[in-house]
């Protein structure tokens, strides 16, 4: 209590004016800074200066349209074929036609991608197994060939259900190529109708994996 209230006595003395007791304990008050005068006309110093907008310009668009970036493609080692836009990929596997958007009745292929670990140096076409069924009752199992006859399989334990004397290799054999963690199964389909859904499935004992895929010309 005591220092407070001697605080409090000390402000009081200096707000009042002072005398010569308070002049000789408190310290002597600064003159205050002269403020140098203005000159009119011109802004205080230190103030605040807005930046002026650019004037309006109507042939800009006021939300330029957002561009996406396309990711860089992954390109294939020399040998193997490249994906085109179209491809889908599932899982483990990348699916695409070669050509592109094949026209009614022209002859194409199925490209079937897997990729697997690096320490896999000996990956088999045999590991693959799988089938291709068109809505247009065209069926084709993989390490068999295409289906001689006809039938509307939903999937491929229906297709491989049928005797292996009931396929044939059609007018070209499949090619197989495997390397550097990625294995690439080119397979030959002739020509089909417009507006035909192939159905591909694939399954890797490997890497214990399936996926289907679907795709319509």
């Amino acid at each position: 209590m005591r220092l407070i209230m001697t605080s409090v006595l000390s402000v009081f003395i200096v707000s009042c004016g002072g005398t010569d007791f308070a002049a000789s304990n408190q310290p002597a008050r600064q003159q205050p800074v002269q403020q140098q005068p203005q000159p009119i006309g011109q802004p205080p110093i230190n103030s605040f200066q807005p930046i002026p907008s650019p004037p309006y310009n109507p042939s800009l668009p006021s939300n330029p349209p957002i561009v996406p970036v396309s990711p860089a493609p992954v390109l294939r080692p020399p040998g193997f074929i490249q994906p085109n836009s179209d491809a889908v990929q599932r899982g483990s596997f990348t699916v695409w036609t070669d050509p592109k958007d094949p026209a009614p009745g022209q002859f194409y292929d199925v490209i079937i991608e897997v990729k697997f670990a690096s320490n896999i140096t000996n990956y088999r076409e045999s590991d693959l197994t799988g089938c291709i069924i068109g809505t247009d009752e065209y069926a084709y199992a993989l390490g068999r060939g295409r289906y001689a006859g006809s039938g509307n399989f939903a999937n491929c334990s229906q297709l491989y259900a049928k005797s292996t004397s009931d396929f044939s290799q059609g007018y070209r054999k499949p090619s197989f190529k495997s390397g550097a963690g990625i294995a690439q199964l080119r397979i030959p389909i002739p020509g089909a109708e417009d507006l035909v859904r192939d159905r591909i499935e694939i399954r890797s004992t490997i890497l214990n994996e399936s996926q289907v895929v679907t795709i319509e010309f």
